[in-house]
């Protein structure tokens, strides 16, 4: 359990931080590891997660806002313009689609 506390917190790749935390809520854990899931999107939110891995990946766009949503944050819906064309439809999802 204690590696688990480390890789929520201390794992540097945001991604990878997002996908550990969403499997942990998918598996009904979440709440023995409320404090550290909190602690790491604190963390995310503060550092503002500008990273390669989560930046034109409409996959880990989705889930950090998502989660971000569910554990009371406040962000727009705005960090999805990047993915739609001028007619504000989304555009080459294919091209964002993670396989």
């Amino acid at each position: 359990m204690l590696s688990i506390c480390l890789l929520i917190v201390e794992d540097e790749d945001p991604f990878v931080k997002l996908e550990l935390i969403d499997n942990i809520k998918k598996l009904g854990l979440a709440s023995l590891f409320e404090l550290q899931i909190k602690q790491a999107l604190d963390r995310m939110v503060s550092a503002r997660c500008n990273n390669a891995s989560i930046d034109g990946n409409l996959h880990a766009t989705a889930l950090w806002f998502r989660l971000l949503r569910e554990h009371g944050y406040e962000v727009s819906q705005d960090m999805f313009t990047v993915f739609m064309d001028e007619t504000n439809m989304f555009s080459r999802i294919e091209a964002y689609a993670q396989c």
